[in-house]
């Protein structure tokens, strides 16, 4: 009996001998092989993660990441954050002499110093966040996505109004922004009322937001605790995609 190819009828009336056919079948079945895995690895559908796909494909599996701006700025951020808090709780150790008020003047400073230099670097943080590739959350149940989802947002909106609130009140307040040894001139004609409610407004969300910060940390701690490669996607010197 002949053997034919799906192509046009004239192919069909030779007959294939089995070599033949196995040496032209084997290239073709490598290419469809190898076109699917590729398209499975890299077309994702709805519902499955790259990871998934690859490994279905039978690709190894690789690390989602951040783009390197934002790991960049995320450390950057995370280190001024630290200063500003740091800073702050220093000062309100220190004790009510005339040292302890000397060092705490200073404190003060380092601390204002800080926040105006993260009321630049958030509209920086921000642009980024909505402009550049984010990561699919890592797996885990259904509460801990909604409350890693939760204090994502207490953390984005203590990084706006926080230093937001802190220039306000000093500029307003007329003594001026201090600058890591400069000072920025306040308003020229102080608003004591705006002045006064925005330091309502620092020191009511400060309270509360000087807990979201370990809270994040601690998430991030229990990420890797389960073995999820969480300090991977924010790594500025690993390999990512």
């Amino acid at each position: 009996m002949n053997q034919c190819l799906p192509f046009p009828a004239r192919l069909c009336s030779y007959p294939l001998l089995p070599e033949s056919r196995n040496s032209m079948a084997s290239p073709i079945s490598r290419a469809v092989g190898l076109l699917s895995s590729s398209l499975r690895s890299r077309l994702a559908t709805p519902g499955v993660s790259l990871n998934a796909a690859r490994q279905m494909s039978g690709e190894a599996a690789v690390i989602e990441g951040y783009s390197p701006a934002m790991k960049v700025m995320h450390w950057f951020m995370a280190g001024g954050i630290l200063g500003v808090v740091g800073t702050v709780q220093m000062a309100m150790s220190q004790p009510k002499t005339k040292e302890g008020n000397e060092a705490r003047g200073k404190l003060m400073n380092a601390h204002k110093s800080f926040g105006l230099l993260m009321a630049i670097a958030i509209p920086v943080r921000l642009a980024l966040r909505f402009t550049s590739k984010i990561p699919a959350p890592l797996p885990g149940a259904t509460w801990e996505h909604m409350a890693a989802t939760a204090a994502h947002w207490a953390l984005y909106g203590g990084m706006i109004v926080m230093p937001a609130s802190g220039v306000a009140m000093g500029y307003f307040g007329g003594k001026g922004l201090p600058f890591f040894g400069m000072t920025i001139p306040g308003a020229s004609k102080p608003n004591g009322a705006i002045a006064k409610n925005t330091f309502k407004v620092h020191k009511q969300v400060g309270q509360y937001w000087k807990y979201v910060i370990p809270a994040h940390v601690a998430g991030s701690v229990t990420h890797f605790a389960k073995g999820q490669a969480i300090y991977t996607r924010m790594n500025p010197f690993a390999k990512t995609i």
